[in-house]
């Protein structure tokens, strides 16, 4: 049983964004700010420091 310690691409790009300001534009018209920490076993986005913004009604998207 062999392991490597050389990062995958994937893992690569994701060492890069830590601690950088992200801004994620969500499905229901939020924006959420914040510092980048992680992502969980789900793939889930982890902010720190992090705001939340809403669009004004008219400009958020129609609920399904």
């Amino acid at each position: 049983n062999t392991t490597s310690n050389a990062a995958t691409p994937g893992k690569q790009k994701l060492c890069g964004w830590l601690n950088k300001n992200f801004k994620i534009e969500m499905t229901d018209g939020r924006v959420l700010i914040g510092v980048f920490l992680c992502t969980d076993r789900d793939g889930n986005v982890i902010l720190g420091s992090c705001s939340e913004y809403l669009k004004p009604e008219g400009k958020r998207p129609p609920k399904m």
